[in-house]
This record gives C-alpha cells, structure tokens and sequence, in this order.
C-alpha cells in the first residue's frame, strides 16, 4: 500500500513538473525561465526518488 502511494505522489510530481516546464516555454521572460526551472529540479526529484529503491 504505501509503494503505491508513493507510485501516486510521484506520477502527481513528474505531471505537475512537466506542466511547469511547458508553461515556462510558453512564457518567454524570467518568470518562465523560474518555472522551467522548478519543473527541471521537479523531474529530477523524482527521476533521484525513483533510481534510490534500485541502488
């Protein structure tokens, strides 16, 4: 049960940092380039909560 919740709180993460990524390259100034970068240190989070189980 509780893999499955974090399974949850990480897809949730990884949408919601893409959807960071996307409305940062929609909005070409330094609040944009902000998002995009939140979104990136977002995926990255994850992709490092992912890989740990398999180290």
């Amino acid at each position: 049960m509780k893999e499955k919740i974090i399974g949850l709180v990480l897809l949730l993460c990884f949408i919601l940092s893409v959807g960071l990524i996307i409305s940062g390259q929609k909005n070409i100034s330094m609040t944009g380039f902000t998002y995009e970068i939140i979104g990136l240190v977002g995926l990255l989070v994850v992709l490092f909560v992912y890989n740990r189980k398999y180290r």
